[in-house]
This record gives structure tokens, sequence and C-alpha cells, in this order.
């Protein structure tokens, strides 16, 4: 039996046409949108985070909700971070790409994920990507970001130091990240869709 794959896309016109979530801030802003549940490694990201420098310019900031919300706010509390990593709760679907807008890193620490939707979204939006080396991430990310081994804490704090110290290296980041998502956009979907539809109705003939 033949199978196909045919990625999900990306509205890459509606990434381009939205406007930031967030206020505008002089912190660099490390950020992450995910449902809080295990697996995720938020755990992770909060961990890493300690590590990186005591630059007062610098928070992470979290989408999402879920189980493990209350677990992950007193972690934060106990590596005395609380100023620094902010929770915004549940973003609206509709208000991915402004979330995307307001950040200037973004970093995915997920051990694993069915196909890497949420990271193409990010770099749809010109963002940096840091994430663990998952199949999924690899597939959509490629060369376009920064793949560290998964549950490599000090990699994933590693990594975000170097862009946080290295304005070009940012700068060269989101150029690769938004190059990269032009190849999952709707547009390509369904013309992969219509595709395979075309194929095996010609083969049935």
């Amino acid at each position: 039996m033949r199978t196909w794959c045919v990625h999900n896309g990306i509205d890459m016109s509606e990434a381009a046409g939205c406007l930031p979530l967030l206020p505008s801030s002089r912190k660099i802003r490390i950020g992450y949108l995910a449902r809080m549940s295990e697996g995720k490694g938020h755990e992770d990201l909060i961990k890493a985070f300690a590590k990186l420098g005591k630059d007062e310019d610098v928070e992470l900031i979290f989408g999402g909700d879920g189980k493990m919300m209350t677990f992950l706010q007193n972690l934060a509390k106990e590596m005395d971070l609380v100023d620094k990593v902010k929770f915004l709760g549940f973003i609206d679907p509709k208000d991915v790409f402004s979330f995307w807008k307001s950040i200037d890193i973004a970093c995915f620490p997920s051990y694993t994920e069915g196909f890497g939707l949420s990271v193409l979204e990010a770099m749809a939006s010109r963002v940096p990507i840091v994430a663990y080396a998952n199949p999924a991430f690899t597939e959509a990310v490629a060369g376009a970001g920064i793949l560290v081994p998964i549950g490599d804490v000090e990699a994933l704090a590693h990594s975000l130091q170097n862009l946080l110290d290295d304005g070009d290296l940012r700068l060269r980041y989101q150029r690769l990240a938004y190059e990269r998502a032009q190849n999952f956009t709707k547009e390509s979907m369904v013309e992969g869709v219509t595709s395979v539809y075309r194929e095996i109705l010609s083969a049935s003939r």
C-alpha cells in the first residue's frame, strides 16, 4: 500500500499582518507557547533560564495553560525567578502569531511532538529558534534553528545565552527561520493534497 505525506500549512500572510500581543519592552523575551503537560519540557526551560547570566533585561514568557501550571509557577518561585518568568495563561488560537510577534527568541524544549506546527508558526513570525532535536522539530526546523540533544538543559542554556549575547546571530536565525517556514505554507498544503487526489484518480482510470 502506498502512503503520501502532506505537511500541515501555515498562513504566512496572517503571520506578517498581525500586531504584537504584548506591549513593546526593552527586555529580550524568550518565549514558549504550549500546553503545560508532561513531556513539553517547561521545567527544563525554567532550569535553563536560571543558568543564564543575571541580566535584568531578559524575561521568560510562557503562553498556554494545563495541569502543570501551578507546579511550574512554584518552580519559578523556588528558583527566585518570579519577577522574570511570566505566565500568560491560555492564548486564543487567533492570537498565536501575535504572541510570537512579542517574542525575541523562541524555545521549544518538548521531548516529543507529532508535527512541528507550533515551531513553524514562530519561524513564520521571524523568531529565531532553539529547540530539542526530537524528530518532528528536526524535520521542521532542519538547519534554520539551533537544535540541542533532548533533555540537555546545559546545552539549552548555552544556546539561549549565545543568542542573547549576539544580536547578529539572532538576526541570522530570524532570516533562516522565515525562509524555512515558506516551505510549509497553506498554499503548499492545498497543492499537496490536490496532487494526491489527482494521482489517485489517474491511477483508478
